[in-house]
């Protein structure tokens, strides 16, 4: 029962060490952070990529994190849903069909509905994902509108970024 409690409380200390950590880089703007990817594009005029971050939170488990500009308005950041497709190379994550294992490469959406996070004045659109590899060969970034469940087009700018570091 001992050994139960003091692996449950290790366990917690671990989750809040972690957390207390991606904290910090969120209210210093990723100043700090070794794996941010400066971007300063634009997805649309009113909405700028200023950074991108991807922390790892637990195995497999990880975080994307896309610093926006100051001026941000919270209705225009959350009106458009946001596209990501990650390109993974072949031999980084685990294949499950014969077919796929004839690829050089593959990709995955991981597309979601922005809500506008703020931390010491930085905005953010923060997004969980989950899988198992080192590195992503590619990701695009870029808004769409989804109204009454179907797909309308993506608006904007389309933002690439290669060789991403996990």
């Amino acid at each position: 029962m001992n050994k139960l409690v003091v692996m449950a409380v290790s366990v917690l200390m671990l989750v809040s060490c972690k957390q207390d950590k991606l904290l910090k880089h969120l209210e210093t703007g990723l100043v700090d952070y070794e794996r941010t990817r400066l971007v300063k594009e634009n997805l649309i005029n009113d909405i700028i990529l200023e950074k991108l971050a991807i922390f790892k939170i637990d195995q497999n488990k990880y975080k994307l994190v896309l610093m926006l500009n100051k001026s941000i308005k919270r209705e225009i950041a959350e009106k458009y849903r946001l596209g990501v497709k990650i390109e993974i190379l072949n031999g980084d994550e685990e294949i499950k069909t014969a077919e796929m294992n004839k690829v050089k490469s593959y990709f995955r959406n991981i597309d979601f509905n922005p809500k506008l996070k703020v931390y010491n004045m930085n905005n953010y659109y923060i997004h969980n994902f989950e899988g198992d590899f080192k590195r992503l060969e590619s990701m695009d970034l870029y808004l769409y509108k989804y109204e009454n469940e179907v797909f309308n087009g993506a608006i904007g700018n389309r933002v690439t970024l290669k060789n991403i570091g996990l």
